[in-house]
């Protein structure tokens, strides 16, 4: 079934999961860019995954995203997040020779759309993507769809709260969960906004 097919069906916990989750795969390949996507509450998991990724050396250049008024921004403090990932990406052994920042977008289409037009044309035949494993998916066709030419590579980041083996045990409502995460819901949203994308012609109809 594609993404699409299940814009009526009811949200099961089985459902979800297997829409946000299934088929995700990273190939172990190597890229010149990795895509880094912001979110205020995930900042330190995504970027030292981005820093392993860089000094692993499958990754050339580190291409930070978000601003400082995303929908993930629950704080009064409206520093782009792609500042504070490369701040810390610096404060960790990357050179800044090697850090891009996009720091106005607002959600993850336009991380993507304006993400790419900082970057060389001739490095887009592959691009890897990092971000948490819940929002792979969603990042994975929204690019399929911008650039489909180009092979993506998926790095999954882990938090321990919004990850496959333990995203239902959390319930409170994301946007105002405090430190103790938001899981269940989060992840729920994350089913929405794919088969919602996929619907609207925002995001590749993925097979799920």
């Amino acid at each position: 079934m594609k993404l699409s097919d299940y814009k009526k069906t009811q949200l099961t916990k089985e459902l979800i999961d297997k829409i946000v989750f299934d088929k995700i795969f990273d190939s172990g390949e190597s890229c010149f860019y990795a895509l880094v996507f912001g979110h205020a509450r995930l900042i330190k998991e995504r970027t030292m995954k981005a820093v392993e990724m860089y000094k692993n050396g499958r990754a050339k250049k580190l291409v930070f995203l978000g601003g400082g008024y995303g929908d993930s921004n629950t704080s009064d403090s409206h520093i782009p997040e792609s500042y504070q990932m490369r701040d810390l990406a610096i404060k960790n052994g990357i050179s800044t020779k090697d850090i891009i920042v996009e720091d106005k977008s607002a959600n993850t289409f336009e991380n993507i759309q304006f993400g790419i037009k900082l970057l060389d044309n001739k490095h887009l035949d592959k691009i890897m993507l990092i971000t948490s494993e819940f929002h792979l998916k969603r990042c994975n066709g929204i690019v399929k769809k911008v650039l489909p030419t180009s092979k993506t590579v998926l790095v999954k980041v882990n938090d321990g709260l919004h990850d496959r083996d333990n995203w239902f045990l959390n319930d409170n409502v994301w946007k105002n969960a405090g430190k103790n995460g938001s899981g269940k819901s989060l992840v729920e949203h994350e089913a929405k906004a794919l088969i919602y994308g996929a619907c609207n012609k925002i995001l590749e109809d993925l097979e799920v």
